[in-house]
């Protein structure tokens, strides 16, 4: 139930966010950036959305021209630089493809650098993730990184 209440969270924060530039508290402008292999295809992403909720930080982004068209990384807003275990339930990663979601079985994500005055993170991933409700079904994330400003 968490899983789809979050899912369904960034999939309407999603649709009403572009790719928008966001100012740090230093005034000057700067453009977030999600990118990653995705089933053996680079992809980035034009929509960007970064919030926390619930002590946790949420970064996903989308790309409605490409059908692999939404990867999301969820994890303890409280994280510093440092690198952990994504898996089902907590420190999680998702993609859909085709209106398939698939969750991450396993995995690492590294934070590079958190400024909490700023609101910025920058971080890496990787993971292997599988479809909810067919576990036949999974793809490989590579080489995945995120610059992102965020909300609180």
């Amino acid at each position: 139930m968490k899983n789809s209440f979050l899912l369904l969270l960034i999939t309407l924060a999603l649709t009403a966010c572009k790719d928008e530039e966001v100012k740090n508290t230093n005034n000057s402008t700067s453009k977030n950036s999600i990118s990653a292999i995705v089933a053996k295809t680079e992809w980035s992403a034009t929509n960007i959305q970064a919030f926390i909720s619930v002590d946790e930080l949420i970064i996903s982004g989308s790309n409605p021209d490409d059908f692999r068209s939404l990867v999301s990384l969820t994890f303890p807003a409280s994280i510093r630089e440092t690198q952990i275990s994504l898996g089902e339930v907590t420190n999680v990663g998702r993609v859909t493809i085709n209106d398939r979601t698939l969750i991450s079985k396993s995995g690492t994500l590294t934070i590079v650098s958190h400024d909490t005055i700023a609101n910025k993170i920058e971080g890496e991933f990787d993971f292997l993730a599988e479809d909810v409700s067919d576990s036949s079904v999974s793809t490989q994330v590579t080489n995945g990184s995120f610059v992102t400003f965020y909300d609180e």
